[in-house]
């Protein structure tokens, strides 16, 4: 049963890699916006815009990406950028304003063409468009991604008088290096876990709970994001033993686990999704072995994972004593922390 499942697991990761990679092509594929949430992520850009709105007396906001939506950049990048930078002035103080008319797209019919125009157009639309929703300035940007480089210009429009009041922008090249990882796009991985998973006893017909978790160690190997942008694979190597040791009955055990991640968003803590089968042999017993939970990312290359663990149940008998038989296994909290290099 759990050989099928777990060739199946793998054969099912290959299987959508092949896949992947005759639909598209690396250089098909939109440059990765890593970059960009790092700079977003500064500091000393959200000071200036508290600094100027509080001079200024600025207290409402709206956000306009000024740009277009297509295959490089994407809907999904640009609604995660712009909950990115309301977060970012609800923090600095300021509140928030929509705006559906800056997305609204316009048709100008004229005798010989048809001209398609989304958002605001002029210096009075913008102010008038300001009044109507009351708000007292703009953060209007742009972003523009390719497979060579990778940049957004952010600017703060006063609406009374159409005056920019602040402007930022971030560009990067892609250098040699970035070229290579992108080419071998693969990480290695060491964590620690604490399994919330009990053994039990039966001693001369008593029922004794042996321990209450065991501490799990595992090297890991990670396809980064292969075959697409927030999708990719793991491969776990790993090793536990219960951490309150007794004399009645402990384990020790070592397994090999697949695993699949999917990202939600990349803005940080860039929550994952995953789900993992594979091997544990525990004192010679082989189980079946499923993860599942979600990893968030923190720091540079840390991460933590929150999730369930369920390793099969088997039956062990003490050698030293034919009156005691002892089970391992079920379902518990897997609490894992870990480094990325």
């Amino acid at each position: 049963m759990f050989n099928k499942l777990f060739i199946m697991l793998l054969s099912m990761m290959f299987s959508h890699t092949a896949l992947s990679s005759t639909m598209k092509t690396t250089s098909e594929l939109p440059l990765s916006t890593a970059s960009i949430y790092d700079y977003l992520e500064r500091d000393e850009s959200w000071f200036a815009i508290k600094n100027i709105t509080e001079q200024k007396k600025i207290n409402s906001v709206t956000i306009y990406f000024q740009g277009k939506v297509d295959n490089n950049v994407t809907q999904s990048q640009v609604d995660d950028i712009n909950a990115l930078l309301a977060m970012k002035m609800k923090k600095a103080g300021l509140v928030v304003r929509d705006c559906l008319e800056c997305t609204k797209s316009r048709v100008h019919l004229s005798k010989t063409s048809i001209q398609y125009k989304r958002g605001i157009e002029s210096n009075d639309e913008l102010r008038s468009l300001g009044q109507k929703i009351q708000s007292d300035a703009f953060l209007m940007w742009r972003m523009g991604l390719s497979d060579d480089s990778q940049n957004i210009t952010l600017s703060l429009v006063q609406v009374v008088n159409n005056e920019t009041i602040w402007a930022d922008g971030y560009l990067m090249m892609k250098k040699e290096e970035e070229v290579e990882a992108k080419n071998n796009p693969h990480q290695f991985g060491f964590a620690m876990s604490y399994l919330n998973l009990n053994g039990e006893s039966t001693v001369y017909g008593q029922n004794v709970e042996a321990f209450h978790n065991v501490t799990d160690f595992s090297v890991r190997y990670y396809t980064r994001h292969l075959p697409s942008e927030r999708l990719h694979f793991a491969v776990i190597g790993n090793y536990f033993k219960n951490t309150d040791t007794n004399n009645i009955f402990n384990v020790e055990s070592v397994g090999v686990e697949g695993r699949i991640l999917y990202t939600l968003t990349p803005s940080w803590p860039s929550p994952s999704v995953y789900l993992g089968a594979g091997s544990q042999f525990v004192e010679g017993k082989n189980s079946l072995t499923l993860r599942s939970g979600v990893e968030f990312a923190y720091m540079k290359n840390g991460f933590f994972d929150i999730g369930l663990v369920h390793i099969e149940k088997n039956t062990y008998t003490t050698h030293h004593n034919r009156f005691i038989s002892s089970e391992f296994g079920g379902t518990g909290v897997d609490i894992t922390i870990g480094f990325r290099f």
